[in-house]
């Protein structure tokens, strides 16, 4: 456990394994476990969507912000969010939106959800990683991305 509260200068360092995150439930699970791990805490849930993946990373659930997400051994968690893993995250969206929505995930966002779908399979428009990457970069967070022998990935896309 970490006593010392985290700063700018010194975020609270969260530790995933890319290896073993294959979607978006994968990547808030091991959020909310280092987070927990950090605050010797029980884990918590840490939502189903990428706006409240979006809250919790703004703090006032469990740690402190800042916090820096490092991702090592990615290479599985890019290709398991990129336009694949958006159209199934839309898939998964437009179903909790069909069963009467929850949370932000409303009828109001069925429309979004439908043409982000849609333009996936063709390659166009965002990945879920670069969505994933605006909500920590909108969060007070960073993402790293490490390669196998521990270098940064300096873009998601970057071979």
């Amino acid at each position: 456990m970490s006593n010392r509260r985290p700063t700018e200068t010194h975020p609270m360092k969260l530790l995933l394994d890319g290896a073993t995150i294959t979607d978006l439930p994968s990547f808030t699970a091991q959020v909310a476990s280092a987070i927990s791990r950090d605050a010797d805490a029980a884990p918590r849930y840490f939502g189903f969507d990428l706006h409240s993946l979006g809250d919790r990373l703004h703090g006032g659930f469990l740690g402190a912000p800042p916090y820096e997400v490092v991702v090592e051994r990615n290479a599985g968690m890019i290709l398991a969010m990129g336009h694949g893993g958006l159209a199934q995250y839309c898939r998964d969206m437009l179903a909790i939106i069909d069963a009467g929505g929850r949370g932000l995930v409303q009828e109001d966002s069925r429309s979004w959800h439908e043409q982000t779908r849609a333009a996936a399979p063709r390659a166009e428009g965002p990945t879920l990683l670069d969505l994933l990457m605006d909500v920590v970069q909108a969060a007070p967070a960073s993402l790293t991305l490490l390669d196998d022998d521990g270098s940064v990935r300096p873009s998601a896309w970057a071979p």
